[in-house]
């Protein structure tokens, strides 16, 4: 059986080397910014890329008008798609009205489960319905990507009869802070959805969401930014050399990356992307966790079961609420619906003016019909969740490299919270310029469709992983301490090709040159690692993931171990890429790097 890899040389080249490039031939760009709260796309042709078409009728048939529509799916019993957005929640509240739910599938906010540590996160991996049913996620996903993509082609239509699937650059947005496991779910979800076939890969860009949002800004007129004002030809100061932070503030995280405008008005990325999960939805969670407490959390899971769709509308008017300004009326103010109070009367006995003024909470009461939250009480909600943002925003801008940020660009849908705004202007307006785009919420799928006209206006990024191949090495007790040794050799050598934070840059790549371990070897089996650590030297340091396989084949064994493997790692992109290369024959391998697969992991 061949060896992970063989000997590397001492003769060591390390060179650029240009990565695939995409697809030049397409007329147009199409993006999917699928969101965990809402999802959206846009779209323009190759031919005038600033006209950004968006559909802006998500749910005209429930009575709404919207730019995104909810990231809800529902199945039939038989598992098949029924509906998407805001008409999969009226259809599946309908089944909870008529108690016919029990055998459908209904999943919301389901795009947190990729949110994983990469051990966690495989193909074979679950989502649980509302009601605890199960389904594999890589179907929900492939379901909502595959409705998304039609309706989108059905609004191409409207403009273009002649534009058809080839003939489109797709491109998908996810979080920055995402593991590169959860990239790969996200293309292979496509795969599966007919976005595009696994057989042109490149027709396909996944795009990070803070990256895209950053394109989208950059050029922004100043009075297309909130409380901002001029003229539309007056554009923010940023020459060469100006660092800027993009802070995508969505509903399940916060994806922060860091860029700096170079010579030739491309950026590159100076930190490494990070963030939490501290999105808009941790305060929903704070408002109905409130709920309970003046209500009792038996009585609201009666209430939710029994009237779905009058709790749909208090969760609505809550989302209104929380992007709106709260301090000028003093509190903010909910209905009561009429099955909401039936409902008390029925379960508790009274009225809900009764059980509001005998709650003990304080900053909540009663009056004319509203539960009535104090402007202080509704800022309690939105604390947790504003302190770990503004706590870890912190803690990056006292990195020396961050010192010299000028501007803060907030964007995503919790980035429109007045709250959230005047939290950052406190803290760091003294520091930075902070601004908020307008269309704060559709920054992300507008500048998606940017960087897919332009990919190459990102220069450089920072290496998220330490990448690398297992190999045989000469044994130093310094470094292989608990590898494999035989005899004097470390038979599980992690030879690197680039540290975690180093900068690489885009489209390029770095060639190693290895010989094989046997004269007669006529196969090499090379195997990819990586880790989050710098200072690695085995394969089975603590850490440390196998990510992906390949077999090269070497027939020809004349040149016995002074036969040359070439390994070119290429870097830069969102995903990276291995190749293989046996120097005397020309064969080649091309290394699926797998990060789902549990058989490599092991």
């Amino acid at each position: 059986m061949a060896h992970a890899l063989s000997r590397f040389s001492r003769k060591r080249n390390s060179h650029s080397a240009m990565a695939t490039q995409v697809n030049k031939t397409c007329l147009m760009v199409a993006a999917i910014d699928f969101g965990t709260t809402y999802s959206g796309y846009a779209f323009s042709f190759m031919s005038s890329p600033e006209d950004i078409i968006m559909n802006k009728n998500w749910g005209e048939n429930v009575g709404f008008q919207s730019y995104k529509t909810p990231t809800s799916v529902l199945l039939s019993p038989e598992r098949k798609f029924v509906a998407f957005g805001f008409d999969a929640i009226a259809k599946y509240t309908t089944l909870l009205e008529e108690n016919e739910d029990k055998e459908y599938y209904f999943f919301d906010r389901f795009k947190m489960r990729l949110h994983s540590s990469y051990q966690d996160l495989d193909r074979s991996v679950y989502l649980t319905a509302l009601n605890g049913k199960t389904l594999p996620a890589m179907d929900v996903f492939s379901h909502a990507l595959r409705y998304l993509k039609q309706h989108m082609m059905d609004e191409i239509a409207k403009v273009s009869q002649s534009i058809g699937d080839g003939d489109i650059r797709w491109v998908i947005t996810v979080p920055a802070i995402w593991n590169d496991a959860a990239k790969q779910f996200m293309r292979e979800a496509a795969y599966d959805a007919n976005i595009v076939s696994k057989g042109n890969p490149q027709q396909l860009v996944i795009a990070l969401e803070p990256e895209s949002a950053s394109l989208h800004c950059r050029e922004l007129p100043v009075n297309q930014f909130v409380g901002e004002s001029g003229d539309v030809s007056d554009k923010l100061n940023m020459p060469p050399g100006t660092r800027y932070m993009v802070i995508d503030c969505g509903g399940g995280t916060v994806d922060i990356t860091t860029h700096e405008v170079g010579p030739d008005n491309r950026v590159k990325e100076v930190y490494a992307a990070t963030g939490g999960a501290w999105g808009g939805t941790q305060v929903d969670e704070q408002f109905v966790a409130l709920i309970e407490l003046v209500f009792g959390k038996t009585f609201i899971d009666d209430y939710r079961s029994s009237h779905p769709s009058e709790w749909q509308q208090w969760m609505e008017s809550f989302e209104t609420k929380k992007r709106s300004n709260t301090s000028e009326s003093g509190s903010v103010n909910f209905p009561i619906h009429y099955h909401f109070n039936e409902f008390h009367r029925r379960v508790k006995g009274g009225d809900v003016k009764k059980s509001i003024d005998n709650c003990n909470v304080d900053g909540v009461r009663f009056s004319n019909g509203f539960l009535c939250l104090e402007d202080e009480k509704m800022r309690e909600l939105f604390e947790e969740v504003i302190d770990n943002i503004l706590n870890h925003v912190g803690k990056l801008m006292q990195e020396e490299s961050l010192s010299s940020v000028a501007y803060f660009f907030l964007v995503g849908g919790f980035s429109e919270s007045p709250l959230l705004q005047n939290a950052f202007k406190k803290r760091f307006s003294n520091r930075v310029r902070v601004l908020v785009p307008n269309d704060a919420s559709l920054a992300v799928v507008k500048g998606a469709v940017k960087f897919g006209h332009t990919p190459n206006l990102i220069s450089e990024r920072i290496s998220p992983r330490t990448y690398g191949i297992e190999c045989a090495s000469d044994y130093d007790s310094n470094l292989h301490m608990g590898g494999k040794r035989v005899s004097n050799v470390c038979m599980n050598a992690f030879h690197k090709f680039v540290e975690a934070g180093e900068p690489v840059l885009v489209g390029t790549g770095k060639l190693h040159t290895f010989h094989p371990l046997r004269p007669d070897q006529t196969k090499a089996k090379i195997h990819v690692y990586g880790t989050h650590d710098k200072d690695v030297h085995v394969t089975s340091a603590p850490g440390v993931q196998k990510l992906g396989v390949t077999m090269l084949d070497m027939p020809d064994t004349t040149g016995g171990t002074n036969r040359q493997i070439e390994v070119t790692f290429l870097f830069g992109d969102t995903e990276i890429e291995v190749k293989a290369v046996d120097v005397t024959t020309r064969s080649k391998a091309n290394v699926e790097i797998n990060f789902l697969n549990d058989d490599i992991r092991r």
